[in-house]
């Protein structure tokens, strides 16, 4: 696969950071990645607080966020999902997201395998 090493290490640290500012004292992330048939997935799960389902469609829009306070607060500017979605896109890949409200959220990211004659 063809990755720009760094645009995707933005993508995980972003993502890992949501993650953190979401769980609790006792929270709990994890990292999971796998080769698929036709590229690579990996998965960030939390048990934080989760997001209501009509959240979800709005989350990769710039400067939205769900909980103003405490990105606010935590330094963010809601442009960190939005960013790495186009980054995700440019990889021919997908971003999804499922969460609950108390029980956490799951992102998955699917990058597709190699595209050729084509550059990030």
């Amino acid at each position: 696969m063809y990755i720009e090493p760094d645009l995707m290490k933005t993508v995980c640290l972003n993502l890992l950071d949501n993650a953190r500012k979401a769980v609790g004292k006792n929270g709990k992330i994890s990292l999971k990645g796998n080769v698929t048939e036709t590229g690579y997935q990996f998965v960030i799960e939390d048990n934080g607080c989760g997001m209501a389902t009509d959240e979800l469609d709005k989350i990769k829009e710039a400067f939205y966020m769900v909980d103003q306070s405490r990105s606010r607060s935590a330094g963010g500017a809601g442009l960190g999902l939005a960013l790495c979605d186009q980054i995700i896109k440019m990889h021919h890949g997908t971003l999804r997201f499922e969460s609950a409200i108390g029980k956490g959220t799951q992102v998955t990211v699917i990058i597709e395998g190699e595209k050729k004659n084509e550059e990030l």
